[in-house]
């Protein structure tokens, strides 16, 4: 193959137009920021991501403590209620056996209006220490 004075002009004509392309381009991508605003964008862009992740992760896990409070709450709502509930039995029980209903609520409304307030403050002070306990 023979290479004429034109070949050989246009064929290092295109491989300088094509190194002169490819050249300009690493030469664009390899520069440094020159606005202020996009270098400090490109160093914040990492971070930026890691604190996404981490809200997102905080968000889940809040949410869920939230529901799992609300639960507890509910627990502990039943259980004083059913506290209330064996307490005031055991309060008629014990004190008032033998008696008429009349005369039974005339002699123990005191007492046990005493005993029933008290068991509630107990248990309003259990279920504060427990809130207390689980950061609320």
């Amino acid at each position: 193959m023979a290479l004429t004075p034109e070949r050989d002009t246009m064929e290092f004509s295109s491989g300088l137009l094509a190194g002169l392309v490819l050249g300009a381009g690493v030469a664009l991508l390899m520069a440094p920021d020159r606005s202020p605003p996009a270098r400090i964008r490109r160093r914040l862009q990492g971070p930026r991501r890691k604190v996404r992740r981490q809200l997102d992760t905080t968000r889940t896990s809040s949410a869920e403590a939230i529901r799992e409070s609300d639960r507890l709450r509910q627990d502990l709502g039943h259980l004083g209620a059913e506290f209330l509930r064996a307490a005031r039995e055991e309060l008629l029980s014990r004190g008032l056996e033998g008696l008429g209903l009349r005369g039974a609520r005339g002699q123990a409304r005191g007492p046990v209006r005493t005993g029933l307030v008290e068991a509630s403050q107990r248990f309003r002070e259990l279920r504060d220490s427990v809130g207390r306990d689980r950061g609320s």
